[in-house]
């Protein structure tokens, strides 16, 4: 039966459960108590009550997310998504808008989901997203992903690295992980995203309290830190247009 989640309580398991879901569905105790502030007793009890309701649930690595892809903070397709990579046990993670819609400036009613696989799930993933009607297509140009019903195409890409490291539990990625995703498939596999409002999206996730380590981490291991430096620095960058067009977007209030 699920706890009683009590807004007056500033220490009650609700406050730990709403950090959570603001920061994409999943969270290390580490993380919890840099943002609330309290003791590592009481997070642990809080944790433990939720755990016990079934509310949140513990993986490897000390990582606690909300139990079901139906309380996950996504869009309805993101979830379906996420019911699809769960039902079929594959190592492989939704990514990129899905995870950051809810700090889009922009209302967007279709486009296309990105998920990454672990290269040996490349192809058992693209199985299971094909049988639940998803038009699956490898990431990078080829990709084509401005034709069709956008809602149900499905960027594909593998990679090869522990995704734990950057933020992911379950089947998604962390909102830190998710936006240098983003600005990677928007690039490489033409997704139709302006990025005036991937640079908007950044502002956002930061203003909610982002893992700015995190961040700095990933883009740096995918090349992209130098993108996060431009899109800071006061100057106009005259030989990257697209650095410019995040760095004005991320200006915009």
């Amino acid at each position: 039966m699920p706890v009683s989640l009590d807004p007056l309580q500033p220490q009650s398991a609700s406050a730990v459960l709403d950090d959570i879901h603001r920061t994409g569905g999943a969270a290390t105790p580490r993380d919890l108590r840099r943002r609330l502030g309290w003791t590592e007793r009481t997070l642990y009890r809080r944790l433990a009550e939720l755990v016990d309701s079934g509310q949140v649930v513990r993986h490897g690595h000390g990582q606690y997310a909300v139990a079901s892809a139906g309380s996950l903070p996504l869009p309805d397709t993101g979830r379906e998504i996420v019911g699809v990579l769960a039902e079929a046990g594959v190592e492989a993670h939704i990514t990129a808008f899905d995870v950051l819609a809810r700090f889009a400036h922009q209302f967007v009613y279709a486009f296309p989901h990105v998920v990454y696989a672990e290269p040996y799930a490349v192809s058992e993933t693209a199985r299971a997203l094909a049988d639940a009607s998803f038009v699956v297509v490898r990431a990078g140009p080829q990709a084509g992903v401005e034709v069709g019903d956008l809602s149900r195409i499905v960027v594909l890409r593998g990679q090869g690295e522990a995704a734990r490291r950057y933020g992911v539990i379950g089947h998604v990625a962390s909102p830190e992980k998710a936006w240098v995703d983003l600005l990677r498939e928007t690039r490489r596999s033409g997704l139709p995203f302006d990025l005036g409002e991937v640079g908007r999206i950044l502002r956002a996730l930061r203003q909610s309290g982002c893992d700015e380590s995190r961040l700095r981490r990933y883009a740096k291991r995918m090349r992209y830190d130098a993108w996060l430096d431009g899109i800071e620095q006061a100057r106009p960058v005259q030989e990257n247009p697209e650095i410019a067009a995040l760095r004005s977007g991320y200006r915009t209030p």
